[in-house]
């Protein structure tokens, strides 16, 4: 019995104990509630909360599709800026292309052309011709000088002369020879033909279109060397 009631009474004490500790935290926590002032919140209206709202700052992202527009204003503004300078050198090179085609089209310093040998009158041809011919003729077949006057008529008029001589090389010349062995007046178209053996010096001399005067003996021996 003794014991029991000894075990009753620090019971007791230890739940007087904890009370107590409880009513003191209780009281402490009623102290502190008291001494923090009491907010008083005030019913804020729908229109005056949208008033009282403070306004959006500066920092909000911005949408995407501003943010594209400024792109687009950014990458504008280097390209205008540039723009000066790309037709500054568009002109230039406008400019230097003149100066290339100036330099294309500078005539070429050419050498002087020789000048052209002039026509020949057909008197100056015919008498070209019989240069040509006579000076074939073997002289070595010539026992003494000959000189032999040509007289054309037709289509070239003039006169000229051929000698002949053992000595040496024959001579044609466009003048008329005063002391003359021959002389032999001739149509021009037939001349050419004899010379370009085309018609034969006897066949001419049948037909009329040349006629011979002189030492017989003389053209005998003029026309057997030269024809």
């Amino acid at each position: 019995m003794a014991i029991n009631d000894k075990k009753t009474a620090s019971e007791v004490k230890k739940t007087d104990t904890a009370k107590t500790v409880e009513t003191t935290k209780t009281e402490a926590a009623k102290t502190a509630a008291e001494a923090k002032p009491v907010e008083v919140k005030a019913e804020v209206k729908p229109a005056e909360a949208k008033a009282a709202a403070p306004a959006p700052k500066n920092t909000e992202e911005k949408k995407p599709a501003e943010k594209k527009a400024e792109k687009k204003v950014a990458e504008k503004k280097p390209a205008e800026k540039k723009a000066p300078a790309k037709k500054t050198a568009a002109k230039t090179a406008k400019a230097e292309k003149p100066a290339a085609k100036t330099a294309e089209k500078a005539p070429k310093t050419r050498a002087p052309r020789a000048p052209k040998a002039a026509k020949l009158s057909p008197y100056q041809a015919a008498v070209a011709k019989a240069q040509k011919k006579f000076s074939t003729i073997k002289t070595a077949l010539v026992k003494y000088p000959i000189a032999v006057n040509f007289e054309l008529n037709g289509s070239a008029e003039g006169v000229f002369y051929v000698y002949l001589s053992e000595a040496g090389k024959p001579a044609v010349e466009p003048y008329r020879y005063d002391d003359y062995d021959v002389y032999v007046r001739v149509d021009a178209d037939a001349f050419d033909k004899i010379l370009d053996g085309k018609l034969d010096v006897y066949q001419a001399l049948a037909e009329g279109s040349l006629h011979v005067e002189g030492t017989v003996k003389k053209a005998l021996m003029f026309f057997l060397s030269a024809f």
